[in-house]
C-alpha cells in the first residue's frame, strides 16, 4: 500500500510585540517582531511601534554657530533657560509663552536677555552653593541671577601665628585660581619689619589691617616687593593681630584650573566638592575644590589617574564612589577620612584594564549602571567594586552594523529618563537603547550639540538653532518613519506558501495612516510590492479638510484587513512606512496566514 506524505499546515503568525532592531544575525534568523530597519519609530513600554514626534526651532540665532551649552532651573526666583551661542550667554524666560523664534525679536520683546559673553566652545554649566558656574577649558564664569562675571577665587590664609621675622604655622593651601593670599602675624610691640612667605610679590596694593583697622601704604607702612617685606612706621603692639594680604600672580597656576573642560560634583555628605578634569596639558589630572567652595582649588588637592599617555574622558558617580574613565582603562575612587589630616582623601584603584570610554564627558548612568562607549560598542558596567575584566559587557551587539563605521568619540549622549531611553547622537542619527524593554531603534534628522530634559520635554542645541521636541513635523517637514521586519518562514521553510490576506491593527488618531509593502525570497534584492494603504481620519475640527474625512469617530484600536498576492515563497517580510506631514502612527499588531502549496523543490 502506497502512503502519500501530506505537507503540514503552518500556524498563522501574529506579531503583537515589536522588538526593535537586530543586526547581529541574518534576516532569516532574527526573532519574529525584530526589525532590520527601524527609523523614526520607537518601541513603547508595551512593545508597540510608535512614530516619533517632531522637533521645531524654539530659537533661531540667524547664524551657523553651534549652541555650546544649555541649563535650566530657577535662580533668583526666575525660571530660566541659559543658552550659549556665538560667544553670547542668553537668558530665556521660561514663564513667557510666545511664537517668536528669531533671536533679535525675542530680545526686543524681553523674552530673551543677553547677560554676557563667553568663549565660543563647548561649555559645562553647573549649580553649586547658590550660584551657577561655567567652565569650558578657557573661561571660569559665575552667575547669581543678577551678576554675570569671572569667578573671583577664595583668598586663603596660608599661615597663622607668624612672628614678624616670618614663618608661622601652615593653615590653608594657596588657591591656584588666583595669586592672592593672606598671612596672619602676631605683633611684639618692637618689630616694624614683617617678612612675608613670598618674595618678588606683585604690584597690586597690599591690604593690611592691625586688630581689624585698615592701614594705608606709604602712610602707615611701606613695602619692599622684591624682599617681600612690610615695614610699619610704628611697631604693632604686643599680641596685635596683623593681617597682610598680597598678590603674586601665576598664570600657569590659573591655567591648571581654567583649562579644565569638565566637572563632577562629589564628596562626603552631599556633593561637597567640585572635581575638575579635561585639561589637555595635564590629561590625567583630577583636581578638587575646597569643601563647599567652587572658587577654591588648593595647590595640592589633585590626583594623577594612571599615566599621562591617555586622558581622563569622564567621571561619573555611582552610589558612594567615582568611576573614572580613560580612553582604554577604568578606575574607581571613594572618599576616605584621614584622622591625622583631619580631612578626606580620595584614593584611586584600577577597575578594568581593557575597557574605557572614548567619548569625552558622555558616559551616562543608566539605572545605576554606567554605560560607556569604547571601540565600536556600548559597554554596561554591572560590577564596579573590584578589578575584574568581566565587570563591563557589550550591550550594543544588536546595532553592530550601524555602529561599526562610526566614530563614537564624537557622540553626544543623553539619558531620556521619562522614556527610559539612552540616546547616542552621531551626525544626523540618534541610536537609541530603550533600557526598559531592552530594544534598539534609530531616529534620523537630529544633529545635537547638547541635550536638555525639561519636565520630560527634550530640548537640544543645534547649529544655529535651539530645538524643542513638539508637534508632528520637523520644522514643517514630514517625518519619514520606516519599519522593516525580518523574514519569516512560518516555521516551515521547506514549504512553498501563498498568502492572500493580512490583518493590521493600528491606534486611531485624528490623522493616521500606514503604507504596507512586502518582499519574499522570490523577489530581487530591495524589490517590494505595495499593499493598499490603511488610512484613518477621525472627524475632528482641529484640521478641517473634508476631502480627507472618513467621518469615523471610533477611537478604539482598529483592525484592518488587506488582500495581498504573495505566491510560492519560502520566506516573507513586511515593511511599514509613514511619511505623511502631521500624522501620528502606532502599530499594534500584524497577523498573517499562509496556505501550503507544496514542498519547495
Amino acid at each position: 500500500m502506497v502512503t502519500f506524505r501530506q505537507a503540514p499546515v503552518p500556524k498563522p503568525i501574529e506579531i503583537d510585540k515589536f522588538l526593535g532592531l537586530n543586526q547581529s544575525v541574518g534576516e532569516t534568523e532574527i526573532k519574529l517582531g525584530e526589525a532590520v530597519v527601524m527609523e523614526n519609530f520607537r518601541v513603547t513600554q508595551d512593545y508597540k511601534a510608535e512614530k516619533r514626534g517632531g522637533h521645531n526651532s524654539l530659537v533661531d540665532f540667524d547664524n551657523a554657530k553651534d549652541v555650546q551649552g544649555l541649563w535650566y532651573g530657577t535662580i533668583a526666583t526666575k525660571e530660566i533657560m541659559l543658552i550659549l551661542n556665538d560667544g553670547k550667554v542668553y537668558e530665556y524666560d521660561m514663564t513667557v509663552t510666545t511664537d517668536t523664534t528669531a533671536i533679535a525679536d525675542l530680545i526686543t520683546e524681553s523674552t530673551v536677555t543677553n547677560i554676557g559673553t563667553i568663549t565660543d566652545v563647548k561649555t559645562q554649566i553647573f549649580w553649586f552653593g547658590s550660584e551657577l558656574y561655567f567652565i569650558n577649558g578657557t573661561d571660569f564664569k559665575t552667575y547669581d541671577g543678577t551678576t554675570y562675571s569671572d569667578v573671583v577665587g577664595y583668598i586663603p590664609t596660608i599661615a597663622i601665628e607668624t612672628p614678624p621675622s616670618g614663618g608661622g604655622t601652615d593653615f590653608e593651601q594657596v588657591n591656584l585660581l588666583n595669586g592672592t593670599k593672606k598671612q596672619n602675624f602676631t605683633g611684639d610691640n618692637s618689630t616694624t619689619i614683617y617678612q612675608l612667605r613670598e618674595l618678588s610679590i606683585g604690584a597690586t596694593a597690599l591690604i593690611v589691617t592691625v586688630n581689624g583697622v585698615a592701614n594705608t601704604e606709604d602712610s602707615e607702612f611701606t613695602v619692599d616687593r622684591t624682599l617681600g617685606q612690610v615695614t610699619f612706621t610704628s611697631a604693632p603692639t604686643t599680641d596685635a593681630l596683623v593681617v597682610i594680604q598680597w598678590v603674586k600672580e601665576s598664570t600657569s597656576n590659573v591655567a591648571l584650573v581654567k583649562n579644565n573642560k569638565y566637572y563632577v560634583l562629589y564628596g562626603p555628605g552631599n556633593n561637597t566638592n567640585v572635581f575638575l578634569f579635561g585639561n589637555s596639558s595635564f590629561k590625567n589630572k583630577r583636581m578638587r575644590s575646597g569643601t563647599l567652595d567652587a572658587t577654591y582649588y588648593p595647590e595640592f588637592a589633585f590626583t594623577l589617574i594612571g599615566s599621562d599617555e591617555f586622558a581622563i574622558t569622564d567621571i561619573v558617580i555611582q552610589y558612594d564612589r567615582q568611576i573614572i574613565f580613560k580612553e582604554s582603562k577604568t578606575f574607581y575612587s571613594y572618599s576616605e577620612y584621614i584622622t591625622v589630616l583631619d580631612g578626606y582623601e580620595y584614593p584611586v584603584f584600577e577597575l578594568n584594564q581593557t575597557v574605557g570610554n572614548i567619548a569625552p564627558n558622555n558616559v551616562q548612568l543608566v539605572d545605576n549602571s554606567p554605560i560607556s562607549l569604547h571601540g565600536k560598542s556600548m559597554w554596561k558596567w554591572t560590577n564596579t567594586s573590584v578589578n575584574d575584566e568581566r565587570n563591563a559587557s557589550n550591550v550594543s551587539e544588536r546595532i553592530r552594523q550601524s555602529l561599526q563605521d562610526l566614530d563614537l568619540s564624537t557622540a553626544i549622549t543623553f539619558d531620556y529618563q521619562s522614556k527610559k531611553e539612552l540616546w547616542i547622537n552621531i551626525g544626523t542619527n540618534v541610536y537609541i537603547y530603550n533600557y526598559q524593554n531592552d530594544t534598539f531603534y534609530i531616529y534620523t534628522n537630529i544633529n545635537a550639540t547638547t541635550f536638555l530634559d525639561i519636565n520630560s520635554t527634550i530640548y537640544y542645541g543645534a547649529n544655529g538653532t535651539l530645538e524643542k521636541f513638539s508637534g508632528l513635523n520637523d520644522n514643517g517637514v514630514a517625518i519619514t518613519a520606516r519599519l522593516e521586519l525580518g523574514f519569516t518562514d512560518f516555521g516551515v521553510n521547506e514549504l512553498s506558501k501563498n498568502t492572500r490576506v493580512i490583518w493590521v491593527a493600528i491606534k486611531p488618531y485624528t490623522r493616521t495612516s500606514v503604507t504596507i509593502s512586502y518582499a519574499t525570497n522570490r523577489f530581487n534584492t530591495n524589490e517590494t510590492k505595495l499593499i493598499k494603504p490603511i488610512k484613518y481620519v477621525i472627524f475632528d475640527f482641529t484640521d478641517i479638510d473634508f476631502g480627507d474625512f472618513s467621518f469615523l469617530t471610533n477611537r478604539n484600536p482598529q483592525v484592518v484587513q488587506r488582500k495581498i498576492r504573495a505566491r510560492k515563497y519560502a520566506y516573507i517580510k513586511w515593511i511599514f512606512e509613514n511619511a505623511e506631514l502631521d500624522e501620528s502612527l502606532v502599530l499594534i499588531s500584524l497577523k498573517a496566514i499562509a496556505e501550503v502549496q507544496g514542498f519547495n523543490r
